[in-house]
């Protein structure tokens, strides 16, 4: 009676431990998930505006060298496809794997 009561005690507390623990990891999770993709958001409405303007290409283009430097490669890579289907900008470090037709 002792051992069951030991064991039952024992899966008792890691279930409430567990869900202790993995109900603010999920919450912290989202959130930072939700304000990566709000980031991103934010960056590529950037980017278009500059896109709808004079000589938007060559800013992007000048744009993206410039953070490629200022926050170090592959922190944020684009690829801006031009309407013949030819890349028109990439990135200075866009990865080899990422081939303009996978996307």
């Amino acid at each position: 009676m002792t051992r069951r009561l030991a064991v039952l005690y024992a899966l008792t507390a890691s279930v409430v431990l567990v869900a202790t623990s993995a109900i603010p990891y999920w919450w912290f999770s989202r959130r930072m998930a939700d304000e990566d993709a709000r980031a991103l958001e934010g960056r590529l409405e950037e980017l278009q505006g500059m896109l709808g303007q004079p000589g938007g290409v060559g800013a992007v283009a000048a744009e993206l060298r410039r953070e490629n430097v200022a926050m170090g490669p592959g922190r944020f890579v684009a690829r801006i496809i031009a309407p013949d289907g030819s890349t028109a900008v990439e990135s200075p470090d866009m990865p080899p794997a990422l081939v303009a037709g996978a996307l």
